[in-house]
């Protein structure tokens, strides 16, 4: 078994972060509103998103190790692809349907 490094996790997320047009080149901003990152501290580590300016965040996963970690960001990436290569019309016209009921 491969051992999972940040440059596993970095290029997940980089794929994780292009998904909502979020730019992970070198210049972007520590605090940008919408970017995925990991965080980690005392062994563990953590899927989280920037949601403020002043670099608040909102915790996407729970605290796992570093490949618990790369196996959530692969899953969401491949449902993020699947979702984004499927017809998704049929979705939309329910959610709208439902919206207009209530």
């Amino acid at each position: 078994m491969e051992r999972i490094t940040d440059k596993h996790l970095d290029y997940q997320l980089g794929i994780l972060n292009a998904h909502f047009g979020i730019d992970t080149g070198t210049s972007v901003e520590w605090n940008t509103v919408g970017r995925f990152y990991v965080q980690g501290a005392y062994g563990g580590f953590q899927l989280e998103r920037i949601v403020n300016e002043g670099g608040g965040c909102t915790d996407i996963s729970k605290r796992g190790t570093r490949r618990e970690i790369y196996e959530q960001l692969m899953v969401l990436n491949e449902g993020l692809r699947l979702f984004k290569d499927t017809d998704t019309r049929w979705l939309r016209s329910k959610l709208s349907n439902e919206m207009e009921v209530k």
